[in-house]
């Protein structure tokens, strides 16, 4: 019994249908017919074509018959050949088109520069630390151990050579816990602290904007004055008066309070999971849009705080349990003017395990980032400053494989 003839050797006789039947043979099995446009495959020119029908009336018939064929096997080869190649570029573009999977960030981030966050996102550990401005200097500390040290060393050393100068001190200070140890030195060295003034740069708010009181366990004046003012020796305390906190009694004068004191000397801080300073947040940046020198100008007010903000306060306070309801909705802040007016902005980041997981990329986006009111933190680039971080901070932060670690 003979062979029988298939589809594309009968479309390769017919050379009127070549390209529509070439066209299905291409198509997948059990898919519609994919379009084969045929770019770059060598076609029978015209003078080939020419001759091709001469040949026909001139030659005998046998002669006739072997070039039908020649030309028969050349077009089946030529149709193999591009045939592979043309599913070897689609194979190629189908497993390129499996790793490739774009999209719109969240609503509710503010920051939506897709390809800065790409870029800044690939900066090494060995460029982390390179800046342009020389007034933006980053350095790093091996662990939180030697971290918190230098943290605590800061803090009284500049008391200290504020005291010997005969000068009065003025600083912005976050609710953190180190504060016992801060309080301890200054007794072990018996420093005087009645020429120092703290302005603390937040407070909790409630949904009208009553702040949170001193005798609420979880407000940050009850932790201040547990951890640091009350732990200091009485003859070498901080007068009361020269204590500050924001509130709705004093919000529209907090920013000249520290300005009528000359500014302050340092003011410190971290960068939180949503970019903001204090609790002055991203999607405040709606207010400003890309005027800097105007967000330079805008001082303390009172905020709606961030989602992020909320689950990063939920994560380290109430025993770490995660418990967002228990975190307040709003805050008073400090602004961009409390940091644009202090001779020294001086940012700690990575003292924890579980802070320096969400910093690696915050911090690169606010150090490498564009400064936009959008990324609060990004103004530490045009401020007198320092960042100071952990190194498991400074560590790389992109990979090319995405892996859950619980």
């Amino acid at each position: 019994m003979g062979r029988q003839p298939q589809e594309t050797d009968e479309s390769l006789i017919n050379p009127s249908c070549k390209y529509g039947i070439l066209q299905k043979a291409a198509a997948p099995e059990g898919k519609e017919d994919i379009t084969v446009h045929w770019k770059g495959i060598p076609k029978l020119d015209i003078l080939e074509t020419i001759l091709f029908g001469i040949s026909l009336f001139l030659l005998s018939p046998r002669e006739r018959a072997i070039n039908t064929l020649k030309i028969i096997e050349r077009l089946r080869k030529t149709y193999l050949k591009h045939s592979q190649l043309w599913q070897n570029h689609r194979i190629k573009k189908e497993e390129e088109m499996k790793g490739n999977f774009n999209f719109d960030m969240a609503s509710f981030i503010s920051f939506r520069d897709q390809a800065e966050c790409e870029r800044v996102r690939k900066i090494k550990k060995e460029d982390f630390f390179k800046h342009p401005n020389k007034n933006f200097r980053i350095r790093s500390y091996p662990n939180k151990e030697t971290m918190k040290l230098q943290f605590v060393l800061h803090i009284v050393a500049g008391i200290k050579k504020s005291l010997d100068e005969k000068k009065q001190h003025v600083i912005i200070l976050p609710a953190w816990c180190f504060y016992p140890e801060v309080a301890d030195l200054i007794n072990q060295l018996n420093i005087p602290c009645h020429h120092v003034h703290t302005f603390n740069m937040d407070e909790f708010a409630d949904q009208d904007g009553k702040a949170a009181p001193r005798e609420w366990p979880f407000s940050f004046q009850n932790s201040m004055w547990k951890m640091l003012f009350d732990r200091i020796k009485p003859e070498l305390k901080i007068p009361e008066k020269q204590i500050h906190f924001p509130s709705e009694k004093n919000v529209n004068d907090y920013s000249r309070m520290i300005e009528d004191l000359g500014g302050a000397d340092v003011c410190y801080g971290g960068i939180g999971w949503s970019g903001h300073i204090a609790f002055f947040e991203p999607h405040l940046g709606d207010e400003f849009g890309n005027d800097i020198q105007a967000y330079l100008k805008a001082g303390t007010r009172l905020v709606e705080l961030h989602p992020m903000t909320i689950m990063q306060n939920a994560l380290f306070l109430s025993k770490e349990s995660g418990d967002w309801s228990a975190h307040p909705p709003k805050a008073y802040t400090i602004g961009p003017r409390e940091l644009a007016g202090s001779k020294l902005v001086s940012f700690w980041c990575g003292f924890s395990e579980g802070a320096a997981k969400f910093q690696r990329f915050i911090t690169r986006l606010s150090a490498h980032g564009p400064v936009t009111p959008y990324v609060p933190a990004s103004i530490l680039q045009v401020t007198n400053s320092e960042l100071v971080v952990s190194d498991q901070v400074a560590e790389d932060c992109y990979e090319d494989n995405f892996n859950f670690i619980f």
